[in-house]
C-alpha cells in the first residue's frame, strides 16, 4: 500500500461520476486522495461515452456489473472488487446505484474495508416498496 490516501467510487454504469459526483471528486483530491472509479464502462449512461473522465485525474477500473440483482455477472463483480480493494489499499469507499453499491459493500466487508459510504439515489426502499427491495438495496 502506498503512502497516499485512496478513495474508490463505485457505480453500476459509467457516466454517473462525471454527471453527478465531480464536486465530491474535487473535494477528495483537494484533501490529498487519489480517486479511483470502478464501473461498467461498457454501459455508459448520462452520455454516449466516457470522454468526460479524461483529464480529471481519476483512475478507472472496468467491472462488468449487471443491473439485474440475480445476474451471475454480479458475483464476478464482487470478486473483482474485492481483489481491487485489497490490491490498491483504499481508505474510503463511496458507492452509488443499487447493484454497484450492493456488490461494493459485500466486497468491502470481504476485504475488511470499514470506511464505506452508500449514497442512496432514487430510494428503492421507501415505505410501501416491495420487501425484496428492502432486502436487496438497504
Amino acid at each position: 500500500m502506498s503512502g497516499s490516501k485512496k478513495a474508490l467510487l463505485v457505480t453500476t454504469v459509467s457516466g454517473f461520476v462525471p454527471q453527478f459526483e465531480m464536486n465530491n471528486v474535487r473535494l477528495l483530491q483537494e484533501r490529498g486522495y487519489e480517486v479511483h472509479y470502478a464501473s461498467n464502462f461498457d454501459m455508459p449512461s448520462y452520455g454516449d461515452n466516457n470522454d468526460r473522465l479524461k483529464g480529471t485525474g481519476i483512475r478507472c477500473h472496468q467491472i462488468a456489473f449487471a443491473r439485474e440483482p440475480w445476474n451471475r455477472k454480479n458475483m464476478s463483480a464482487v470478486r473483482e472488487l474485492t481483489a481491487l480493494i485489497r490490491r490498491e489499499g483504499f481508505h474510503l469507499l463511496h458507492c452509488h446505484t443499487p447493484m454497484g453499491a450492493t456488490c461494493a459493500r459485500i466486497a468491502a466487508a470481504r476485504a475488511s474495508l470499514h470506511n464505506v459510504i452508500y449514497t442512496a439515489h432514487g430510494f428503492h426502499f421507501f415505505d410501501g416498496a416491495p420487501k425484496k427491495n428492502w432486502l436487496i438495496y438497504y
